[in-house]
């Protein structure tokens, strides 16, 4: 079985998708986003589990791939020696830089692109240690989008996603 077929059907089924177009075009709003940053305040065990299973450093290069507003990002930035951000919503985006600005971090930089669109050659100056895709992996193409994530990394790649169906699919049905 071709995975890389099944997810892309899968994506081209998404009901959410067939409602806004894209993934990122959800959080477009800057109010959506806050929201969105609230919820994920809500849940600060899945935040430290994260932290506490990454191998981050003081001189850590971290890439985090549809990174919202910051949820892992900022407290990358917090940890590591740097951080770029790959956020597509302008609302997120936005947000993030906030988060950024009042927790005084000089190591971020946030790519706003998706990262379908990202060149590495251009947009990505070196490759990095840790690349995370947590709960953004809404790619139509996932095993190019992998192919590039591994093009850029000299460390590790973790990708976090849901089993089953989300809650979301299921309220939108």
């Amino acid at each position: 079985m071709n995975w890389a077929e099944v997810w892309t059907r899968q994506y081209e089924a998404s009901s959410r998708l067939r409602q806004t177009g894209d993934c990122a075009s959800t959080w477009d709003s800057k109010e959506r986003a806050l929201e969105f940053l609230n919820m994920s305040r809500e849940n600060p065990e899945r935040i430290e589990l994260v932290l506490a299973r990454l191998p981050i450093t003081r001189t850590s290069r971290i890439l985090d791939i549809g990174a919202g507003p910051g949820t892992l990002a900022i407290p990358f930035a917090e940890r590591a020696g740097f951080v770029t951000a790959v956020e597509p919503s302008p609302g997120m985006a936005e947000v993030m830089k906030e988060q950024a600005r009042k927790a005084n971090l000089s190591n971020l930089t946030i790519l706003q692109k998706r990262w379908e669109d990202v060149e590495p050659e251009t947009d990505l100056t070196e490759k990095y240690d840790i690349i995370i895709a947590s709960y953004s992996l809404g790619m139509p193409d996932i095993s190019t989008a992998i192919d590039k994530m591994q093009m850029v990394s000299n460390g590790q790649i973790w990708l976090f996603w849901f089993a089953g169906t989300t809650s979301w699919e299921q309220y939108l049905k």
